[in-house]
């Protein structure tokens, strides 16, 4: 299901005529409907990160690991008509190195 809008609530049917396509990747599908979904559709996200190797002398100032959480539900449309809503879960996990000068000591005089 990709319900891809185009110019407001007017959707691109697929061949079946049921859910919306992607306009650039099915040039077949001509027809047009107007749908539209209303309602409360709740959805949370959360993350935790943890930092390492913070603030070293040499090159490598540190990493940080990362993982985020999202849920919620969304609306379905077939056929232009809305449907019940569905609950979809996602998980994201990052992880980044950070290099840069190295750090002076505070009692270090500038160059």
């Amino acid at each position: 299901m990709n319900p891809s809008l185009e110019g407001g609530d007017r959707s691109l049917l697929g061949s079946a005529g049921q859910f919306g396509v992607d306009c650039a990747t099915a040039p077949e599908a001509r027809r047009r409907i107007a749908a539209s979904a209303v309602g409360v559709y709740p959805s949370a996200h959360g993350g935790v990160s943890v930092d390492f190797a913070r603030h070293l002398a040499g090159a490598f100032q540190g990493g940080r690991l990362a993982i985020d959480l999202a849920s919620g539900s969304m609306p379905t449309v077939v056929a232009g008509e809305q449907g019940d809503a569905h609950w979809y879960a996602a998980v994201g996990v990052s992880f980044m190195l950070g290099f840069g000068a190295g750090a002076r000591a505070a009692d270090q005089p500038a160059d």
